[in-house]
């Protein structure tokens, strides 16, 4: 729990000190002939983000750019006005909010109750990738999880912050592995069962479907800590009381962002 726990806040100082870091000076000259400096924002295999010298967000696919120069710290930025040619480029102000829904079989094990005990768990999410460091994803969700049997049902509302790294693609079409973290609090649904901390990191891959749609697969470990009423072996006899434990979990998640 410590463990998990130290790794989280490690995860968002990194992200916060990523953010904090002042992009590259870029000289784009583009097909049409236009050039435009400025500060890099976002590059990967298809997009070059700047900012020029008015503040505006200047956006590039590269199949448009026919070169781009590194340039010294101190080089002036450019304004559009300054430029030889009209922008051809899409003025964003902030990346757009994305929906995810996921869906995960784990197998959870508690004491004596709850050992090997299959649960599902359903999750909404809504989140962004941050502008200037694309591959960090924060957001925010909520769900069901559940136990999947007859007998012993035990059921939470977890609602959670998610945060994810997902790595750099060297070539367009190839998935992208991610490594992601939620972190919250569960209720429980039932009267005899109190909520606890709900932690789960996960690791998997990206298939990109078009513009929009994302395929994910990953397998996801974690805890739940609960309290309430408990059963435990002593001497071949099981006995009830109240008290809280942890349940250990591992499975597969599959989810659709859009």
């Amino acid at each position: 729990m410590r463990k998990a726990a130290l790794f989280m806040l490690a995860f968002i100082l990194y992200s916060f000190q990523l953010l904090a870091q002042q992009g590259s000076i870029a000289k784009l000259t583009l097909k049409t002939g236009a050039t435009y400096t400025g500060t890099i924002l976002v590059e990967n295999d298809e997009i070059i983000m700047i900012q020029i010298k008015d503040g505006s967000k200047m956006q590039f696919q590269f199949v448009d750019v026919l070169k781009k120069e590194l340039m010294p710290e101190n080089t002036e930025l450019s304004s559009e006005t300054e430029n030889s040619a009209p922008a051809t480029s899409i003025d964003i102000k902030e990346d757009a909010i994305k929906g995810r829904v996921e869906i995960a079989d784990i197998i959870g094990n508690g004491k004596n109750s709850f050992e090997n005990k299959n649960f599902i768990q359903a999750f909404l999410i809504f989140g962004k990738t941050l502008a200037s460091q694309p591959e960090f994803y924060i957001g925010a969700g909520g769900g069901v999880f559940t136990s999947a049997g007859k007998t012993l049902n035990i059921s939470f509302i977890p609602v959670f912050i998610n945060l994810e790294y997902t790595e750099k693609k060297s070539t367009k079409n190839r998935p992208s592995a991610f490594a992601g973290m939620k972190a919250g609090y569960s209720f429980s649904i039932q009267e005899s069962i109190n909520g606890g901390i709900f932690i789960q990191p996960d690791l998997g891959m990206k298939i990109k479907l078009n513009n929009r749609s994302t395929l994910r697969l990953s397998l996801t470990l974690g805890n739940q800590i609960f309290s309430g009423k408990l059963k435990e072996l002593n001497n071949g006899n099981y006995y009830s009381y109240e008290g809280g434990t942890t349940l250990l979990t591992i499975g597969l998640r599959a989810g659709f962002e859009f």
